[in-house]
């Protein structure tokens, strides 16, 4: 069977939200760039959100957008979508403005509705699917497209940033491929530009809700880092996570403060120690980028990243 080449209009457009601030706002504009559109909100659990999503969907296959991303207009107006020829999900990039990064994390998915059914994932997990305990990504019918579809920005208040830093950070670090802490330096150079970029470049004076992300990442870099047989499915758990941010800003302060500054530090010490990957400190505002090329160019001149 040969893969079909569709318009994205074609498909049905499934909005996900549950806790997030900027959902009501970013569904909107998916609307006026989709009108088809359809929403489900507040289904707790990712893979019982995304199940939720195939089962209203009237396309065989369908995408799904989450409420912190924005799909580009002329993408949905210009693209052609190549369907698998086998059940599976298909991820484009998102850019991130404040990481200066693209990759899958936001991205716009088309997903098999039957792939989708049958998949156990995150809170759904089973023993044969244990490997996709925090992530559908790890499924091999999961396939990324080297395209942006459209940008995403999780930094809508201090509980989300603290979140998908805390997500992001973890997946990273912990590639699929392995499942030893000394398996630090065999992370894909993608994965670890990111990595680096999530534990490093998003303290911003005029965006203070980012610097809770960087907080995050470390946070869970270190947990995974640091503690033994650590509880990596926690990171599916979006109701914890807000609530483990509100007890850290009651014990740090917020972003800047001295406290806060100094087991931000803490924490970059500690894990710079244990993988001999370079941890800065870099408080700048998100129009300034004039330290990023010679920050960036260390990671290159090490052989970590490719920028």
């Amino acid at each position: 069977m040969q893969d079909i080449i569709r318009k994205p209009l074609d498909f049905d457009f499934i909005f996900l939200s549950y806790r997030e601030s900027c959902a009501d706002k970013n569904f909107l504009d998916l609307k006026k760039k989709v009108p088809h559109a359809k929403r489900v909100h507040g289904v707790k659990g990712f893979s019982a959100a995304h199940k939720k999503a195939a089962s209203i969907a009237n396309t065989e296959w369908f995408f799904t957008v989450d409420a912190d991303s924005i799909i580009y207009e002329d993408w949905i107006k210009n693209s052609t979508v190549k369907v698998p020829s086998f059940d599976g999900c298909v991820c484009w990039k998102a850019y991130n403005p404040i990481l200066f990064s693209s990759y899958g994390n936001g991205g716009l998915k088309l997903w098999n509705k039957k792939f989708l059914e049958e998949l156990r994932s995150h809170e759904d997990v089973d023993e044969k699917n244990k490997h996709l305990k925090i992530d559908f990504c790890y499924d091999n019918r999961y396939i990324h497209i080297n395209q942006l579809a459209g940008e995403t920005d999780p930094f809508h208040s201090s509980q989300a940033s603290f979140s998908s830093g805390f997500r992001e950070g973890l997946k990273l670090i912990k590639d699929a491929r392995f499942d030893t802490k000394n398996d630090v330096h065999s992370l894909p150079k993608e994965n670890k530009a990111a990595w680096i970029k999530w534990t490093n470049l998003t303290l911003l004076l005029d965006r203070r809700f980012s610097s809770w992300g960087s907080f995050g990442a470390r946070f869970s870099t270190l947990n995974l880092l640091t503690i033994k047989n650590y509880k990596e499915t926690f990171i599916n758990q979006i109701d914890d996570l807000y609530s483990l941010q509100e007890k850290l800003e009651k014990e740090f302060g917020k972003p800047f403060s001295k406290k806060w500054l100094e087991y931000y530090e803490y924490m970059g010490k500690c894990i710079e120690n244990i993988t001999g990957i370079r941890m800065c400190t870099i408080i700048r505002d998100s129009r300034s980028s004039s330290f990023l090329e010679d920050f960036l160019n260390f990671y290159k001149k090490e052989g970590i990243i490719d920028v």
